[in-house]
């Protein structure tokens, strides 16, 4: 299995759409007005769509809940590979978590100084 390094590229915000961080082809965060959900695609009719089968009230426990999910699901063999893919994973998901607060905050700043 390839393990990809995350990209800022890949997390969508928009003022018309929520954000949406893709994970995975398989996984996906989708923030909207009420929480955020984890979601996965469905093909239908033969075409995708996404969805929603766990929610929360903060984009870190939505990340928490990804991270642990591929953690859980990835193939190791033995304890020393578990613990250098888990090792792996977190840092990925850790500097994703950066990335995107450092996002939300630069784009939430205008509209706070606009209620100052």
């Amino acid at each position: 299995m390839i393990w990809r390094a995350f990209s800022i590229s890949q997390i969508t915000f928009d003022k018309e759409s929520p954000m949406i961080v893709h994970i995975s082809e398989k996984l996906r965060i989708h923030g909207t007005e009420n929480s955020y959900q984890l979601e996965r695609p469905r093909h239908r009719h033969g075409q995708v769509s996404w969805e929603a089968f766990k929610f929360f009230s903060t984009f870190r426990q939505a990340l928490a809940q990804a991270c642990e999910r591929e953690i859980r699901t990835h193939p190791a063999d033995n304890l020393a590979d578990a613990i250098e893919a888990a090792t792996a994973i977190s840092a990925r998901y850790g500097k994703l978590l950066d990335c995107a607060l450092d996002e939300i905050a630069k784009r939430s700043e205008p509209s706070l100084r606009a209620v100052s």
